[in-house]
């Protein structure tokens, strides 16, 4: 039995409890559907993101990334982004994305 893993990388931000918090409170799902199915509820928010962390023991981390494959495209696609995730209630600016380089295990 061999062990698949991937790369997840891009630029963006990892969803925190906070996130998911807001967006329970702003009815974009609820408190069920996220514990029974995270991905249909990430999927509300319009945006690319990705899994990490392991599907084995259930430690998984989610990130929203930014949508483009150039310098260019990501900067522009930055101000959405982030005018998406600040209708939520946050306050992020480009000093909030970061570089991300993760794996998931599954």
């Amino acid at each position: 039995m061999g062990i698949d893993h991937r790369g997840v990388g891009g630029i963006g931000i990892r969803v925190t409890e906070e996130h998911i918090r807001l967006a329970i409170a702003a009815e974009l799902f609820t408190e069920d559907e996220w514990e029974n199915d995270p991905g249909t509820c990430l999927d509300t928010f319009g945006l690319d993101y990705e899994e990490a962390g392991s599907a084995y023991s259930g430690d998984l981390r989610y990130y929203f990334l930014v949508s483009g494959e150039t310098y260019r495209e990501i900067g522009y696609g930055s101000i959405v982004f982030l005018a998406t995730l600040n209708k939520l209630g946050l306050h992020l600016t480009l000093d909030d994305l970061v570089v991300v380089s993760d794996y998931l295990v599954y």
